[in-house]
């Protein structure tokens, strides 16, 4: 592990999330970044790690210097989508960070699933369904589009008085 290579660090980083050593994915992805602002993708995880830790405000800092450096980056335009949904949920902004998204990658799959987040949201489901369609036309096991699958048959089944607890 070379500490100073850029992309050792952002696997360092990602090892480090995904073990539940926030700290070290934290200080990892930092470093990477000042190694080489240009790896955009790095600041794009880290807003992330922010976004999991309920540090809304750092993911959005931390996308604004994403975009500074690509101003098209569409999982950072993706993402800010998300944090925006989490934090204020103002739909022009939203709308806007997706018109972003889909003006690079009409099926950017991280787009999709926030589009299906609102369309969800405003019982738009047969809609979200297809937006979701979607997504696992590009990776059948997208384990979130997965759940949001679920979700709206679940609300489907409650909203429409399906007494779900009363067992067979």
């Amino acid at each position: 592990l070379d500490l100073d290579n850029p992309i050792d660090m952002i696997q360092l980083a990602e090892a480090a999330k995904h073990t539940g050593q926030y700290k070290l994915a934290n200080d990892a992805y930092r470093e990477a970044v000042k190694l080489d602002p240009k790896q955009t993708d790095a600041g794009v995880a880290w807003s992330d790690l922010f976004l999991q830790k309920y540090a809304a405000q750092l993911a959005e800092q931390t996308l604004e210097d994403v975009f500074k450096i690509n101003p098209n980056h569409p999982d950072g335009h993706a993402a800010m989508a998300e944090v925006i949904m989490e934090t204020r949920y103002d739909l022009a902004a939203v709308k806007h960070h997706l018109g972003k998204v889909f003006e690079i990658n009409p099926k950017n799959p991280r787009g999709l699933k926030v589009r299906a987040a609102i369309e969800i949201d405003g019982n738009q489901w047969d809609a979200a369904q297809k937006t979701l369609d979607g997504v696992l036309a590009l990776n059948k096991e997208d384990v979130e589009a997965l759940s949001m699958k679920a979700t709206i048959a679940w609300l489907r089944d409650v909203l429409h008085g399906a007494d779900l607890d009363a067992g067979p």
